[in-house]
């Protein structure tokens, strides 16, 4: 203060002649409250009047309260408002001075009245409501700290863009959960408090024997599950390991396991990151009954199977368990097997045969009764146990049907077989005590002029009691095979029984058709009709392609057709042989060699025979050299022929003639000298037969014969001298050939080929060794005989299913070489790309295990799937699908390398402009817009692309992207066009050389366009449909649209018209036939010169006029009456439908739409559904959402009116009034609100001030009658009436003559009246004595009372004055010190922001609202605790 008068002196001092008013300074005087702001202004000389104070940034106009001026200062109060702020003044004086402050005006007190609990969605808003926190910046800004699950965001407001007003603010949140800590600074303000994410709410549950479905809101998404526990009864369930993952899981719903047996009452709540839902949501587990057994007339044990059938309950105890069917108790109830609550059984008494059929089942176990059912239980009922299905021949054809209660009550058995549509009555059967079987000769049982096939069988008896359905599957039966196979295999035609390759419902049906080594021998069976043999239709045909085979005598089938295996008795016959040619040479001991060419000879010499000339020459007359399908070579022993006819048989089956002629030939072998003559040698496993050429040397005879492909490493026979032969040791051929080596095809079973001289192996000594590597994978194959190969020459490996290269390594005695090959080469068929990926179709890319071997080569692109990030969309041997991440219209190569092995040439695959849609303009012209893909009016290398698009004859001009870089839309710009020639033109667009895909998209000038539909209904006569749309015109300019909406048609009239843009408006209830029902579906307009909008869904806003049908407290079935309700759309698909209450609780369910029988106006739609539970009598509003479209929700279901059944009284023995009377009123619908209750006794309204509602439940109302206050008496018997809710009751009758002791207490009426009047005089004495003695004890003790309640209230007085300027003790201090530091911010009942002033000694207040400001009370004791920030000393 010394200095402030000091400044002013100078001031004065250096003016000395000033004399007019002028302000100099102005400060603030003191903290602001939430109404005032006081501050001083100091002047020069005269005392300025102050005419108002401006806001520099608010500019709010405040006329301020000045007190006289003490010392050259004025202290003036502003009332602020709730657009006060922190800020810089404008102080406007003596009516045109003004005087601007130097320094803002801080309200460093401010208010903070609400912080919401943001809802946990995808862009959650933390909302404030407080005053005087706008920013005036650059001092004041607002910054706003937040802190949430371990991270933090800074937010700093220099201007007012996040207010909505003055003293509303938000700020954006993350998609998170839980709670949020916040922190305020402005200036010396700074605040800290704590609010959270809302709660999650519960608003369904919906369980199954397996999981359950929660449904509501605030729930999180999925990544927040590991955060979320479920408390379910006593279990809490956690997400957050990887054994408990939620079925499914986002912020509306969790799906989840339960794991509970029992039919038990459950709660359910869920806390997300310790944010608990406000209640737990009450769910019942109830007894699921799935099926239900049978038993006979005579009674016995039921078996009923389903889910929370639980005999036991948690605790391990025995639940209390109630089966009622029908009018029968089933006794004794249990599970089957023990904690296996999935079975139950009972014993039930016999029936005498009447009321035996379709029985009510249900189950109450511990209190909790059974989901409603549609199964029923019958006596008697006929079970089929097991069917069995035999065919040997047509006329042994047995069907076994085994089963009971096939029986009548009087115990005749003669029941009806129904199948595949027929029914016949069944004689043949064999009863056993309830057992029955039943036999029949299938195929002439039923009608043979139709085919049976494979479908349900089912039993009924006389008395109409329809047996369970089983499948039967019959037994397929070949009878004969047509057609013959050959080494490649052929088309046979299988005939027989059963053979249907559908089933009596048209589902296909499993077929296999195997040998005799459950090897799969035909494909592509198809069914043929039998027309030839229409007498007998079941007589089944189909034919199938059977595969290649290398046996000509032993081809068994066998089908199996729906796992029903047919007899395997029966040959596919091959071929005949056919012999082509005959060739002829010479063995070396002139024996005729024959070559027999031609087919279908097999490989088994075993079953070969010859005749020549019509005599079969025996096996011991010709030695077969060689056998294989197209060739035999055998050598006639001594059967010197010169010509004739040849016949061969080959497994009994004879070829054709061949006739031949044999030419002769002399010796082959010659001496070369008088000591040894060489003939021919023959090769030992070869066979083959060699003719030597040789020269004897010093008495060694070397020899030289000429290899061919037949030969071998192998041990010979060297035939000398004409009848000697000598066995040599084997001779090695080390040098070895080979001419070819295979590139596999990449397939399940890859075989590698060889090709090469000379590698057949010799067992024991020259075994083939291939060691083939790939992929750092090696195998060893060792061939011991020739089984590996094909012919002399080529020879086969099989391969693992893989890629890449191939190392070879082959070993054979002393050779030993390597080779280096490799699967095929990946091959490109074509390429289809569309906006998002490519799809490469082909051969030989490998399957998806080796798709990280793989690299595309696009452009100068290489795409890798050997990472996480970059993974095929689908990936086998014949297709590749991957993104491609191209924009642009241009020529593109493609090509593969698969393990470092490329595609052979590239595949070159052309991007063109797709057109997916286009814009219209007016006749007079305008902008066109077409979307699509590859639509780019740059190059890849930046460069503008060369764009040309033409409609019709017109040249769209100025083509360029809308959004830059952006290639899925292009504008230009068209001319006008005269009204001809404006409809489907043809639109082609060409980029850097490219064309467009063809497209059937048209282009049309003046195109009626909807934009938006509004619908909104108040009722019959107020139902407006909006159409908002453009180029609804003519060419001449007028308006007459056509609207089509569910197949209907109707002129417009009514439109708003506006530079092409037009808005139609309708009541939609009165424009359509209304004998016809709207349904949701798509509207569209049409021009009359016939052009035709978009089509866009109309989803009508449903309409409830009236609700029919009353609940009470456990619901009922309510009908809905209304406009709009309709569950279907017009296009057959059922709508989502939610039916809710004010608070968004789903209350109804299983809506069924009703069909309007009684009302010839169908918009009037009825839908019915099933109210659930409910507490309330009164406040039940519903709501109906449909297809996203809510209703009206002023529509209140009725509660069914209150329901006396009896009335009980008791004179009170509580009350004070000495007349009263307790009734006690018993029946239904009573609710719990005591302030809806009003009673009738006589025809007379009893006021609420004379009688007291002791307690009031649904079914009881305990009421005390005031008798004293009552203005008319009550009679001794009468009527009671209730009101609840303004409806009114039953009237029931009363009686006040018994009293209650008669009823209840009937006590010994032999005492005298004597004695009882004496007992009763003695009573009346002793009470009359303790009153007296009372009184007089009251009058001497209310003086001493008086003058104690008078001391306590003096003493009181003095502590509260000496307590005025008293310091506080430590104790106090303490409890001030925990008070101040716990001092709540968010109130947890009404969840709001609240302010706690804490008064102190010297009467000023602590807000820690205001924490960090300079508020420290002036007590010294305070000032002692807290420092200037509020905060505790150290």
């Amino acid at each position: 203060m010394f200095k402030f008068t000091l400044f002013i002196l100078i001031l004065f001092l250096n003016h000395p002649f000033l004399v007019y008013s002028q302000i100099i300074a102005a400060l603030p005087d003191a903290y602001n409250s939430e109404t005032q702001f006081t501050f001083k202004i100091a002047y020069d000389t005269i005392i300025p009047v102050i005419n108002n104070l401006i806001g520099d940034s608010s500019k709010e106009v405040y006329i301020p309260t000045c007190e006289t001026p003490l010392g050259g200062e004025i202290q003036c109060i502003l009332s602020l408002n709730n657009r006060s702020q922190t800020e810089k003044y404008t102080i406007n004086y003596d009516g045109t001075n003004h005087y601007k402050t130097i320094f803002p005006f801080e309200l460093q007190n401010k208010y903070l009245f609400e912080v919401s609990k943001p809802n946990v969605s995808q862009i959650p808003i933390l909302q404030f409501n407080g005053l005087f926190f706008q920013p005036f910046p650059p001092i004041y800004n607002l910054n706003i700290y937040i802190s949430n699950l371990g991270v933090s965001k800074y937010f700093t407001f220099s201007d007012n863009s996040s207010f909505s007003d003055s003293t509303n603010f938000n700020i954006p949140l993350n998609d998170s959960v839980g709670e949020i800590t916040i922190k305020i600074t402005q200036g010396k303000y700074n605040t800290s408090f704590i609010t959270h994410y809302s709660e999650p709410k519960i608003n369904t549950i919906e369980c199954d024997n397996i999981q359950c479905t929660i449904n509501g809101y605030n729930f999180g998404n999925s990544k927040f599950k590991n955060l979320t526990k479920i408390i379910f009864d006593s279990k809490t369930i956690y997400f957050n390991n990887s054994n408990n993952i939620p079925i499914q899981y986002n912020n509306t719903q969790i799906q989840f396991n339960h794991n509970n047996n029992f039919s038990k009452e459950s709660s359910f709540s869920i806390s997300v990151s310790s944010i608990s839902s406000i209640k737990p949501f009450n769910y019942t587990f109830r007894p699921i009954i799935k099926s239900i057994s049978t038993i006979p007339f005579s009674g016995g044990e039921i078996t009923i199977n389903g889910y929370f059938l639980n005999s036991k309950r948690e605790n391990g105890e025995n639940s209390t368990i109630s089966i009622q069917i029908g009018s029968f108790t089933c006794q004794n109830p249990s599970n089957i097997i023990e904690n296996d609550f999935t079975s139950i059984k009972c014993l039930m008494n016999g029936n005498d045969g009447s009321n035996s059929e379709n029985l009510p089942i249900s189950i109450e176990i511990d209190g909790v009764e059974n989901e409603m059912t549609s199964i029923k239980f019958t006596f008697n009922l006929p079970t089929i146990t097991s069917i069995q299905h035999n065919i040997i021949d047509f006329n042994n054809d047995s069907l076994i049907i085994n089963g009971f209660n096939f029986n009548n009550f009087d115990g005749t058995i003669n029941p009806i077989l129904h199948f595949n549509n027929q029914s016949k009555s069944i004689s043949n059967t064999n009863n056993n005590n309830n057992k029955t079987s039943i036999s029949i000769q299938l195929l002439h049982f039923f009608d043979n002029n139709q085919t049976l096939k494979n479908g349900n069988i089912q039993i009924q008896t006389p008395t109409n009691r329809i047996s369970n359905l089983i499948r039967l599957r019959l037994k397929p039966f070949i009878s004969r095979i047509e057609g013959r196979i050959s080494k490649s295999g052929g088309l046979i035609t299988i005939i027989g029984n059963y053979l249907q390759l559908i089933d009596f419902n048209g589902f296909t049906l499993p077929i296999s058709i195997i040998n005799q080594n459950n090897n799969s021998i035909c494909s592509n069976p198809k069914q043929i009709e039998n027309i030839n043999n229409i007498n007998n239709n079941n007589i089944d045909i189909f034919t199938c392609e059977h595969s290649s085979t290398t046996s000509i005598n032993n081809n068994s089938i066998i089908i199996i057709i729906d796992n029903q295996q047919s007899n395997s008795n029966i040959q596919i016959q091959f071929e005949p042989p056919i012999i082509n040619s005959i060739d002829n040479s010479h063995s070396p001991i002139n024996n005729i060699i024959l070559t027999i060419n031609g087919f279908n000879f097999g490989t088994d010499s075993t079953l070969f025979q010859i005749q020549i000339n019509n005599n079969s020459i025996e096996s011991n007359h010709y030695r077969i050299i060689s056998i294989t399908f197209e060739q035999i070579q055998i050598e006639l022993i001594n059967q010197p022929i010169n010509e004739g006819n040849i016949k061969i048989s080959i497994n009994s089956q004879f070829s054709n003639l061949f006739k031949y002629y044999f030419i002769t030939q002399s010796e082959y072998i010659e001496k070369n000298d008088k000591k040894l003559s060489i003939g021919m040698i023959f090769g030992d496993l070869s066979k083959e037969i060699y003719i030597p050429n040789c020269h004897n040397t010093n008495n060694i005879i070397y020899c030289d014969i000429n290899l061919n492909n037949k030969s071998q490493s192998e041990k010979y026979s060297i035939f000398y001298d004409q009848n000697k032969n000598y066995l040599t040791s084997p001779f090695q051929l080390k040098n070895k050939y080979i001419l070819d080596i295979s590139k596999p095809n990449i397939s399940e079973s890859p075989i590698l080929h060889f090709n090469g001289l000379y590698f057949q192996p010799y067992p024991i000594y020259f075994p083939l060794l291939v060691k083939i590597s790939n992929l750092g994978v090696s195998q060893l194959f060792t061939l011991t005989d020739n089984s590996s190969f094909t012919d002399s020459t080529h020879f086969q490996i099989p391969l693992n299913d893989s890629v890449g290269e191939i190392t070879v390594e082959i070993t054979q005695g002393q050779f030993t070489n390597s080779y280096i090959t490799h699967y095929s080469e990946s091959v490109i068929n074509y390429v289809k790309c569309d906006y998002i990926k490519c799809t490469i179709n082909g051969y030989n890319f490998g399957n998806s295990k080796f798709k990280n071997l793989t690299e595309i080569i696009f452009d100068s692109t290489t795409i890798h799937f050997n990472n996480s990030n970059n993974i095929p969309i689908q990936y086998n041997n014949t297709q590749i699908q991957f993104n491609h991440n191209n924009n642009f219209s241009k020529e593109s190569s493609f090509s593969i390398s698969i393990s470092s092995i490329s595609s052979i040439n590239p595949f070159n695959y052309t991007f063109r402009p797709i057109i997916s849609s286009i814009s219209t303009i007016p006749f007079s012209g305008g902008e066109i817009t077409i979307n699509g893909y590859f639509l780019n009016s740059k190059r890849e290398n930046g460069d503008n692309s060369t764009i040309s698009i033409q409609i019709g004859s017109f040249t769209c001009q100025n083509p360029s992207n809308i959004i830059e870089n952006d290639f899925t839309s292009i504008k230009c710009l068209m001319n006008g066009n005269d009204g001809s020639n404006s409809e489907n033109l043809p639109i082609s667009i060409e980029i850097d050389g490219v064309e467009n895909e063809m497209t059937s998209i048209k282009f049309t000038f003046n195109l009626p366009t909807i934009t938006s539909i509004q619908h909104d209904i108040i009722d019959f006569n107020n139902d407006s449909l909006i159409i908002n749309g453009f180029n609804f015109n003519n060419f001449d300019g007028t308006i007459n649209p056509i609207i089509h909406f569910n197949n209907q048609s109707k002129s417009i009239s009514n439109t708003n018209n506006n530079n092409n843009k037009t808005s139609i408006s309708i009541q939609l209830l009165h424009f359509f036939d209304n004998n016809q029902t709207l349904k949701n579906g798509n509207i569209q307009i049409q021009t009359p010169t016939n052009r035709i909008s978009n089509l866009i869904r109309l989803r009508l806003k449903p309409f409830i006029s009236r609700i029919e049908g009353r609940i009470s407290k456990s619901g009922g079935l309510i009908t809905i009456i209304g406009n709009y309700l309709q569950l279907i759309d017009f296009n057959g698909f059922t709508l989502p439908i939610s039916i809710i209450n004010q608070n968004h609780n789903s209350i109804c369910s299983n809506p069924k739409q009703i069909e309007n029988i009684n009302n010839n106006n169908n918009n009037i739609d009825i839908i019915t559904c099933e109210h659930s539970s409910t507490t309330s009598i009164n406040n039940n509003l519903i709501i109906i959402i449909i297809d996203n479209q809510q209703s009206n929700s002023n529509i209140q279901i009725q509660f069914k009116p209150p329901i006396i059944n009896s009335v009980d009284y008791i004179p009170s023995s509580s009350s004070s009034t000495i007349n009263s009377i307790e009734f006690t009123i018993n029946g239904f619908n009573f609710g719990t609100d005591s302030t809806l209750f009003q009673i009738e006794i006589n025809n007379n309204s009893i006021d609420s001030i004379h009688y007291n509602i002791k307690s009031i439940t649904f079914e009881e109302i305990q009421i005390e009658l005031i008798m004293s206050q009552l203005s008319q008496p009550i009679i001794e018997e009468g009527y009671i009436k209730i009101t609840i809710n303004s409806q009114s009751s039953n009237l029931i009758s009363y009686s006040l003559k018994v009293q209650p002791e008669e009823i209840t207490n009937k006590k010994d009426k032999s005492l005298s009246i004597g004695i009882i009047i004496g007992i009763v005089l003695a009573v009346l004495v002793l009470i009359s004595l303790a009153i007296v003695i009372t009184l007089y004890r009251l009058k001497m003790i209310n003086p001493k009372l008086n003058r104690h309640k008078k001391h306590v209230e003096i003493e009181e007085l003095k502590k509260e004055e000496e307590m005025k300027d008293k310091p506080y003790t430590k104790e106090e201090r303490n409890n001030m010190i925990n008070e101040i530091m716990n001092g709540k911010i968010i109130n947890n009942e009404t969840n709001e922001i609240v302010k706690k002033d804490i008064n102190t000694t010297d009467g000023s207040s602590f807000n820690p609202n205001l924490q960090g400001q300079s508020q420290v009370p002036s007590n010294p004791e305070i000032s002692d605790i807290l420092d200037m920030n509020g905060s505790l000393k150290q």
